[in-house]
């Protein structure tokens, strides 16, 4: 097989597999095939819960920076065919910069960023970590009734994808009661 790192062998029938995202491991366990070795994050899914518990953590995914992501990435492609516009510096910043569906930033950047946001929406297993930024409690959309969260961020499938957008109805109905 032929790669942007060039080729690489894989056995017709792999016994021992470790994958180190997210995305490659959704689309293993969505094929029925199992590893050995995977990575510290995975959607919160019924259908992964039983994968992440047999198999170890490879890698932690832990990160000192942020991600914004623009239009051309998995989880901002949904959100924009549900009808959701970006922010003018989400598309300032994510836009012909951004070959990879987003763009890393020091925590310092989030106000001249995302300042003017309404609404920000960021994956669950990120709160923690932008909620413990002095920085992000400044912003103009970190709210109770602006700010959301989804365990379900990343859609690296089709159940994921349309999970998310379960998720995007409960925050566009909040929007709308408040």
């Amino acid at each position: 097989m032929s790669t942007n790192h060039g080729s690489v062998r894989v056995p017709a029938d792999p016994k021992r597999i470790v994958v180190l995202n997210f995305p490659g491991a959704c689309a293993l366990l969505d094929l029925g095939l199992t590893y050995v070795g995977g990575p510290g994050y995975m959607p919160d899914s019924a259908a992964y819960t039983k994968a992440r518990a047999a198999a170890p953590t490879a890698v932690d995914g832990a990160d000192t920076n942020w991600q914004l992501y623009g239009a051309s990435s998995s989880h901002g492609k949904v959100l924009i065919d549900a009808g959701a516009r970006l922010h003018a510096g989400a598309r300032l910043h994510a836009g012909a910069r951004q070959s990879k569906g987003f763009v890393d930033y020091s925590y310092e950047r989030m106000t001249d960023v995302l300042d003017g946001a309404d609404v920000l929406v960021a994956s669950t297993q990120a709160m923690p970590s932008l909620r413990a930024q002095r920085i992000f409690g400044r912003l103009p959309a970190v709210k109770p009734d602006r700010i959301f969260s989804s365990a379900l961020f990343f859609p690296a499938g089709y159940g994921i994808a349309l999970a998310l957008l379960d998720d995007v109805e409960r925050m566009c109905r909040k929007l709308t009661a408040s």
